[in-house]
């Protein structure tokens, strides 16, 4: 529905929340569900369309004129090494499925791998969230499971650290270190930069020790993805270390369809 017209690949869904606590009852009135949609409809448009020029927005659209409770917040996350082009389109995929989705809840939260986009009937902007989220893990086991938890701990923490002081428009970390002759560690840390130094800080490390506490510190690869902030090891490299961001010189609007693509090799599991 949203986004612009480019030849990129099909991003690679994730995990979505759809916040059951948010969803519109046989109570609500349909003038407010009214409203909201259409604020909602609005705030994709805008945030899909800052995409190829933002790796990172916010957005608020409308209020519903008779009490004032359809008001929609938003924002997008892409990942800190994604060109412009691939930001695009993977924040106009996730608006296009998050609505079907979640169509009925007021708070979604979906991600790719590379963009995270989120809407509520509430503020976001600056508020640390690790309330929903997800484990992914490589199914694989390290053999030297303690050198390598203690190498793990102290990559996590050096990328987390360069991503909390990113300043106020990137908050985003990346780190590599030798774990044997032929194996080479690497780890990315991002937080959303409307968060502070310390509470993105706070965050990244609730979700490195959140790997640890759910024995995923010792595989071939695991992430942890929370509405804030998200890790994420693998003993391959995943990200460009050399990326700039783009903007591409024209874009079209276009009507996107995907289809979800899971990874072979990644068992998912979730905490709501």
């Amino acid at each position: 529905m949203w986004g612009p017209k480019t030849t990129e690949a099909i991003p690679n869904y994730l995990y979505h929340v759809c916040i059951n606590a948010t969803a519109f009852n046989n109570n609500t009135n349909n003038i407010t569900i009214n409203f909201y949609q259409s604020n909602l409809y609005h705030l994709l448009s805008i945030l899909s369309s800052t995409s190829t020029t933002h790796e990172f927005h916010t957005a608020t659209a409308g209020r519903d004129p008779y009490t004032g409770s359809a008001i929609v917040y938003g924002l997008f996350l892409c990942r800190g090494d994604v060109a412009a082009a691939v930001c695009g389109v993977c924040v106009a995929a996730a608006a296009t499925e998050l609505v079907k989705l979640c169509p009925i809840e007021k708070e979604t939260i979906i991600w790719y791998d590379d963009c995270m986009l989120r809407y509520s009937n509430r503020s976001l902007l600056g508020i640390l969230d690790e309330q929903h989220g997800a484990f992914l893990y490589n199914t694989e086991h390290i053999t030297e499971k303690d050198r390598f938890e203690g190498l793990l701990n102290s990559t996590m923490k050096a990328a987390a650290a360069e991503a909390a002081n990113g300043g106020h428009e990137k908050k985003f970390g990346t780190k590599e270190a030798y774990f044997t002759g032929f194996q080479t560690l690497y780890s990315l840390a991002q937080c959303t930069p409307d968060l502070s130094s310390g509470d993105c800080n706070r965050c990244l490390w609730d979700a490195v020790d959140d790997l640890y506490y759910q024995r995923y510190s010792a595989r071939h690869g695991a992430r942890r993805l929370l509405p804030s902030c998200n890790v994420r090891y693998e003993l391959y490299p995943f990200y460009n270390k050399t990326a700039t961001w783009t903007p591409p010189a024209t874009t079209k609007g276009r009507i996107f369809q995907y289809t979800f693509h899971q990874m072979s090799n990644y068992i998912k599991t979730f905490y709501v």
